[in-house]
């Protein structure tokens, strides 16, 4: 899951501008 999550993240940093803020939503989704 950490693999898959590290790439999803790493997806959201090529693709979008504001990815601290969008990772940030996830980290709070997630827990």
């Amino acid at each position: 899951m950490r693999v898959l999550y590290g790439k999803f993240t790493d997806y959201l940093k090529e693709k979008l501008q504001h990815e601290e803020i969008l990772v940030g939503y996830i980290n709070e989704a997630l827990e």
